[in-house]
């Protein structure tokens, strides 16, 4: 009797264990779902063309993995620093491009700018080239341009080949067959290798199985591969890509969400990792870079003189939150107009720079300038006074204030260009004593503002 009760005590501890394991096994299981939540928004669906999933690595992987976008002129001006904090590790920037019809080498707009933005926020770089070469002369020309761009940068991941485009009539590379497009592309990868990076070789799944379109085999002997291949569910649901081949970076989808883009994204799982960004070729730091204006807004071409209608800021790009003053443009000082674009800025020729200007402080009549005595303006046939002693200090509203265009409630030509609330800090350039308006800046623009409703601030 003693023998069986040990016996029934034994079997129960034993059940006891096992139920303790499965609830274990649920509990870890639960949890490992919820940590693979979208980039940037916690642990909302990471879907395709919604959102992209954080890099979740499986324990029994044995290489590293990191998580990145590619990007052009096309995805605009990026906010890097959110890019950053989203999960994102690495930059694939396309340094520049061969025409397709003329096969001329282009520096993309943006490239300085995506590879000087990216490292200041401290992602990791690699770069690509979008090629139409037919010779592996002009492959070789495609690989120093961008290794002479990128020479005073930190590149890190790989420096890619990308060609497209060729099924089209009218590309110079159009019908040229599968072996002779293989070497061109190797050229390209060698010459990368011969100047100290990592080339890579970028096609989708499609072009890349069978030998139709490219030589992967070869391909291989001299370079990393980059495959595209968009599953249903995206990585992390979709583990792998389906093809089949070696390769060390999967693209695995192009409309993905990440923080800080405005488009969506081109999103890369690639099969390594770093602990440290390499030192640039060339130790001399780069000159500070703009965006091209093409990636945010279009400009119609036109070619006339301006002048401001009292004072208006010439910038290095067309907006207030990228570009910085190069210029006060005075009233009187003639500049050339050479464009306009309908989101209210003027691209103007100043003292051999480009600059942008806001286009309602323009005025194409240039005789409109100050008088003799320096004590009146002509702006649009209306008499202003605009005698300011300059200042420079910051002032809030006391409740409620109007920012005008001009010194004045009552002209035509007087608009309001915003409003001051009381705990709202404008730096405060200029005071019109007699007249009892400040002149400030405002979001880029100089505003004018009455001086009885300001109050000092620190």
């Amino acid at each position: 009797m003693k023998n069986v009760s040990q016996k029934v005590l034994a079997g129960l501890l034993l059940a006891v264990m096992a139920i303790i394991v499965i609830i274990l096994a649920l509990i870890f299981g639960k949890g490992t779902e919820e940590t693979q939540g979208s980039v940037g928004e916690g642990a909302s669906k990471p879907l395709q063309g919604e959102s992209i999933a954080s890099v979740g690595l499986e324990e029994e992987k044995p290489v590293a993995t990191s998580l990145g976008i590619d990007v052009s002129k096309w995805q605009g001006i990026i906010d890097y620093e959110k890019v950053r904090e989203s999960g994102i590790e690495f930059v694939m920037v396309r340094v520049g491009y061969r025409t397709a019809k003329d096969g001329k080498i282009m520096a993309d707009e943006n490239a300085a700018y995506n590879l000087q933005k990216a490292g200041e926020a401290g992602l990791f770089l690699g770069a690509y080239f979008y090629s139409s070469a037919i010779t592996a002369e002009e492959a070789k020309e495609e690989a120093d341009f961008v290794a002479d761009f990128v020479a005073r940068y930190s590149i890190t991941y790989p420096i890619a080949y990308d060609c497209e485009g060729y099924m089209d009539a009218d590309s110079r590379n159009f019908l040229m067959p599968a072996e002779e497009r293989t070497q061109i592309a190797i050229a390209f990868l060698d010459e990368i290798r011969a100047r100290g990076y990592d080339p890579m070789f970028y096609a989708s799944k499609g072009e890349m199985e069978g030998a139709d379109a490219w030589n992967v085999s070869q391909m291989e002997e001299h370079g990393k591969i980059w495959v595209a291949q968009y599953p249903e569910k995206p990585y992390p649901q979709t583990k792998k890509s389906s093809y089949g081949g070696t390769h060390a970076m999967w693209q695995y989808s192009d409309s993905g969400h990440v923080d800080g883009m405005k488009t969506g994204a081109d999103v890369n799982l690639a099969y390594m990792r770093f602990d440290a960004a390499k030192a640039p070729k060339d130790q001399t730091p780069p000159e500070k870079a703009w965006p091209g204006t093409d990636s945010e807004m279009l400009f119609t071409e036109c070619r006339e003189s301006v002048t401001a209608k009292i004072q208006t800021n010439l910038r290095t790009w067309p907006g207030t939150d990228v570009g910085e003053i190069a210029h006060v443009l005075e009233n009187g000082e003639v500049a050339i107009r050479t464009g306009t674009s309908d989101k209210g800025w003027s691209r103007v020729e100043w003292q051999g720079q480009v600059l942008y200007a806001v286009t309602s402080y323009l005025t194409t009549d240039v005789s409109a300038k100050k008088e003799d005595d320096g004590k009146t303006v002509n702006v649009d046939g209306i008499e202003v006074k605009t005698v300011f002693e300059d200042v420079n200090d910051y002032v809030t509203a006391k409740e409620i204030v109007n920012l005008r265009s001009l010194p004045s409630t009552t002209h035509e030509s007087s608009r309001i260009l915003g409003t001051l609330s009381a705990g709202e800090k404008l730096k405060r350039t200029g005071i019109n004593k007699d007249l009892g308006w400040s002149r400030l800046e405002y979001n880029g623009m100089t505003v004018y503002a009455i001086t009885s409703y300001l109050v000092n601030v620190e």
